[in-house]
């Protein structure tokens, strides 16, 4: 919500120039454009598409649980776009998490036979 009452799907929606676009209503009248909030609730990781390239062959593709509507209307003025800086940001985290589970996890000690 913002400081005029207007309704966002969440506080980073705020922020953007072009908020008026992800507007959902006033905290008086509610929620006044639901084809908006459905739009945002149909969001699903499959319908996204990278702003360059392809997740298909993405290495962090498995992990990547980073994405933010708000941050791609922001950046691309589209609510399904993953911005490519959003992709720069997530492969090292990706890679970073799975070197420490690959650290923590226990070694695996072959069984002997009797």
């Amino acid at each position: 919500m913002s400081v005029d009452g207007t309704l966002y799907p969440c506080y980073r929606a705020v922020f953007d120039p072009r908020a008026e676009a992800l507007a959902l209503g006033a905290v008086r009248e509610g929620i006044t454009r639901p084809a908006r909030l459905s739009a945002l609730a149909d969001l699903r990781p499959g319908a996204l598409t990278p702003e360059t390239g392809s997740c298909a062959g993405c290495e962090a593709q498995a992990g990547c649980t980073f994405f933010c509507p708000a941050i791609a209307h922001r950046l691309t003025g589209r609510l399904t776009t993953v911005p490519d800086v959003v992709c720069a940001l997530t492969r090292p985290q990706v890679a970073a998490v799975r070197r420490v589970l690959a650290a923590a996890a226990p070694q695996r000690r072959p069984r002997s036979r009797l």
